[in-house]
This record gives structure tokens, sequence and C-alpha cells, in this order.
């Protein structure tokens, strides 16, 4: 039991990190890069900033899979990155958030991916 709070911990603490590195590297991008259209991501970008956001995103959802809040975290994914995609979508977006906007999608976007897999594994064994 101790083990689990402890991952929760961690994942706790990766989350916040995940999130304020991309809001980062969306500033960082808003320098850098031309404006982000709905379909393409900065091009400007250095390819490992996107990684290195979906990959901390993919690291929280493999340390939150087995709770009972995953429920309510894939369903709040599922409507962040709904809401981000709509945001984003918006031609009169400042640069800078259209870039921080990409980012934290794409953090939001690999938690869920990580999330949904596991839940529909976890169900289809049900």
């Amino acid at each position: 039991m101790k083990t689990r709070s402890l991952m929760n911990k961690i994942a706790t603490v990766i989350f916040f990190a995940g999130l304020l590195l991309a809001i980062v590297c969306g500033f960082l991008a808003s320098v850098v890069a031309p404006p982000v259209t709905p379909v393409v991501a900065p091009t400007l970008v250095p390819n490992v900033l996107p990684w290195l956001v979906g990959g901390s995103g993919i690291l929280v959802g493999l340390l939150n899979i087995t709770t009972i809040e995953t429920k309510a975290a894939f369903f709040g994914l599922i409507g962040l990155v709904v809401a981000l995609t709509a945001i984003l979508a918006q031609p009169f977006n400042p640069a800078w958030l259209s870039h921080v906007v990409f980012f934290v999608r794409v953090f939001a976007a690999h938690i869920l991916l990580v999330v949904s897999i596991f839940y529909f594994r976890a169900t289809a064994r049900n």
C-alpha cells in the first residue's frame, strides 16, 4: 500500500513537471516558430520538444493506471483534449497561446493514450 502511495506522489510530481514543461516549450516555440496551424505542429520547433512533452505524458499515464480515479481522469482528459483542439483551431489566437495550447494538448493526449489503452485492456478482461 505504501508503494502505491509513493507512486501516486511521484506521478503527481511528474504530472505537474510535464505540464510545466509543456507550457515552457510552448513559450519557447512561440519565440522561434511561426504560428501553429490546427493540423501541423510548429515547423521550427526542435524535434526533441514534442518527444519530451509526449514522453512525460506517457510516463504519467503509466504511473496512474491502477487507481479507481482512472475513469474520471479518462473522461476529464477527453474533455481537455477536445477543448484544447477547439482553442487551437481558432484563427485569432496569438502565436504564444497557440504554441502553449499545442504542447499542453500533446502532453494530455499522451496521458490519455496510455490510460485508454490500459482502461480498454482492463475492461476486456472483465
